[in-house]
């Protein structure tokens, strides 16, 4: 007889730091070094570092709590992109579709 056997939650469980993905906060934490220590110490740096924690970071927040792997999602369709056509717009001539045996219609 099978027995039931729970599932670890650490198994399953995404990996997220501070609520969001490790690339998300990645990102975020070079943009706001950045900010801060390349352009230097000033009012303005250090006023857009914290609207970019304020604001930027609960932008991710909610995207994590929908779907936790929206960065690995994001950089998979941008390496897809170039293989698709454009699609053509309404009354565009529709080129005919070649046959994938040739010699048959």
């Amino acid at each position: 007889m099978l027995e039931a056997h729970r599932i670890h939650p650490s198994l399953h469980r995404p990996v997220l730091y501070a609520g969001v993905a490790p690339a998300f906060l990645f990102v975020e934490a070079c943009a706001v070094f950045l900010l801060l220590f390349e352009a230097g110490v000033h009012t303005a740096t250090v006023l857009l570092s914290l609207f970019y924690c304020a604001v930027l970071h609960p932008v991710a927040l909610a995207l994590c709590a929908r779907d936790p792997q929206i960065a690995e999602l994001y950089v998979r369709s941008l390496a897809g992109a170039d293989f698709y056509l454009a699609a053509p717009g309404f009354g565009a001539r529709i080129p005919p579709i070649d046959p994938a045996l040739p010699g048959r219609n």
